[in-house]
């Protein structure tokens, strides 16, 4: 598996909703800024706590820069949306996903993620 397809992996893995599994994708002292929430998670039990609910993810445009031979920054926008009613919500955000491989695995080191800015015209 590539650096992209593990993106997409884990999107399959969040929109799942099975934590057990997007869990197994970051390394056990991970860090992660989410787009919900304040707090600085570190560590695999605390964003255990921030993946909960029923929001979806799409993947939009990203780049992928080496950072060395086994080590890549995907730096892009994926767009949230979260059902109330029979409606979908979109929210889109900007994410930034420092990935490790070891062997064929590859791993989460770093996940800021941060909704978009509203542009005012």
């Amino acid at each position: 598996m590539n650096a992209k397809a593990f993106l997409v992996h884990w999107v399959k893995a969040f929109n799942s909703h099975d934590t057990a599994a997007l869990l197994a994708l970051y390394d056990k002292d991970a860090l992660l800024h989410g787009t919900s929430s304040p707090t600085l998670y570190e560590g695999a039990q605390a964003i255990s706590t921030y993946f909960k609910g029923t929001t979806t993810v799409t993947l939009g445009d990203f780049r992928l820069v080496p950072l060395s031979e086994d080590s890549v920054m995907a730096v892009g926008f994926y767009f949230f949306t979260k059902r109330q009613g029979g409606d979908g919500v979109e929210t889109p955000a900007r994410f930034t996903f420092v990935l490790r491989q070891s062997g064929s695995r590859w791993q989460v080191l770093h996940h800021h993620s941060s909704a978009q800015p509203v542009v005012q015209s």
